[in-house]
């Protein structure tokens, strides 16, 4: 999430900051026509260990990212890289003790797990920003005969492998279905129309 008024915009330096709380009053507000906004951030890690991992204190950012999930990973990391000039002091806030979100990577007793968003289509956009992220080596791809399970209720559901079993897989619904019908085939819907 960036901020930006007519007058003043907020940049980012890529910092996190575990449960990270912007306070409204240091919010840019029509009342800063000329002035950079001041942003604060309070923290529960302690203030020693604050001073040593970044100098916000009464620091200048020039955009703010607002967790530090996929969307926020990747809206830091395209200001860093695509758009250095537009951010070139970024801020990344995180309320949890590590970035991800949703997306976790567990491993125990030998055995390695994804919970939340375990895959995605390797579409062009997706394997440049693992690329340009420094991730290309960490890539898995998956057998795509390999079977597919849900872990739902305690129980291990089968996924379906193919579209024609899709309609008995009472998990997703009909939209959903469809999406990953038309996916499994490589139909994907265009890529969103970009500023004119």
């Amino acid at each position: 999430m960036s901020m930006a008024n007519s007058s003043t915009s907020i940049s980012v330096t890529l910092t996190y900051l575990p449960n990270c709380h912007l306070r409204r009053s240091f919010l840019p507000n029509s009342n800063s026509k000329s002035k950079p906004t001041r942003i604060r951030c309070e923290s529960t890690i302690s203030p020693a260990r604050l001073s040593t991992q970044s100098n916000l204190d009464g620091a200048l950012a020039d955009a703010v990212v607002v967790g530090g999930g996929i969307s926020g990973l990747c809206i830091a990391q395209a200001l860093a890289t695509k758009h250095p000039n537009a951010a070139p002091n970024l801020i990344l806030t995180e309320a949890t003790d590590r970035v991800g979100g949703n997306i976790t990577t567990i491993e125990r007793d030998g055995y390695l797990w994804e919970e939340g968003p375990n895959s995605f289509q390797p579409s062009d956009p997706m394997l440049t920003m693992a690329v340009d992220s420094g991730l290309k080596e960490e890539l898995v791809l998956g057998d795509p005969t390999a079977p597919r399970f849900v872990l739902w209720n305690g129980k291990l559901r089968p996924v379906p492998s193919s579209p024609k079993d899709l309609p008995f897989f009472d998990l997703m619904s009909i939209p959903g279905k469809l999406r990953a019908g038309f996916g499994a085939l490589g139909i994907r819907p265009p890529p969103p129309v970009t500023g004119t």
